[in-house]
């Protein structure tokens, strides 16, 4: 893509068999709630924007690539990547209208997850790691959420998330920093891996299904602040 893409009827669903390089400039604007399905890779190349006057649909079926120095800039879309991120950029979320749900995310070290003005909720159903910069939400203790619905989720590198939802039936495993300010919740089973360490900066009770911190060497400090 080299332009913008805009939906102005939601008949139908637009689907591309092929990789989809997003280069500058290019994007979707939604002015209906159409549902775009990119059925292989995604790559960005530069600045793209998703947006509109509507709420629209993206489901990307394979892995999404934002490469180094690239800005992929998610607004008013209900964005669903079944495969791996990977965000050597900056995936900046730049306001709250749509779900956002994801698989796999990875952030290298000098890539950014930018989702600083908005309390808004995310589903992941795979692993998140933070190597770079992560800004989980506007604020410490606001209505936002990161659920984990993954029988085998991991959370590994530098993290600090206000509230982590483990779903029923998932296991999330922390083997790095994890800083929670608000709560940890959830029907599902949260464990502390070996030499991890969680940072919980709340007085707040947990309340997960299973909180198993035996590993060896973990650390919990709970209302550390």
């Amino acid at each position: 893509f080299n332009g913008v893409v805009t939906y102005s009827s939601a008949t139908g669903a637009q689907n591309f068999t092929g990789a989809v390089t997003l280069n500058t400039g290019s994007g979707i604007t939604f002015t209906a709630g159409k549902v775009a399905n990119f059925l292989s890779t995604v790559t960005v190349n530069g600045t793209v924007t998703l947006s509109g006057v509507a709420v629209g649909g993206l489901i990307i079926g394979s892995t999404v690539n934002v490469t180094a120095g690239s800005t992929l800039s998610i607004a008013n879309t209900n964005l669903t990547v079944n495969g791996a991120t990977t965000d050597a950029g900056d995936i900046l979320v730049a306001n709250a209208g749509g779900l956002k749900t994801f698989y796999s995310v990875t952030i290298p070290a000098g890539g950014i997850w930018d989702c600083s003005g908005y309390d808004i909720k995310f589903t992941m159903s795979g692993n998140l790691t933070n190597n770079g910069t992560f800004n989980a939400s506007a604020t410490t203790t606001g209505a936002n959420e990161y659920k984990f619905t993954s029988a085998v989720g991991s959370l590994a590198g530098t993290l600090t998330i206000p509230n982590i939802n483990v779903a029923s039936g998932a296991v999330l495993t922390n083997s790095g920093t994890l800083t929670i300010s608000d709560s940890l919740y959830g029907s599902g089973q949260y464990v502390q891996g070996a030499a991890s360490t969680l940072l919980y900066n709340t007085g707040k009770t947990i309340v997960v299904n299973t909180f198993n911190p035996s590993a060896t060497g973990n650390l919990v400090d709970y209302d550390y602040a």
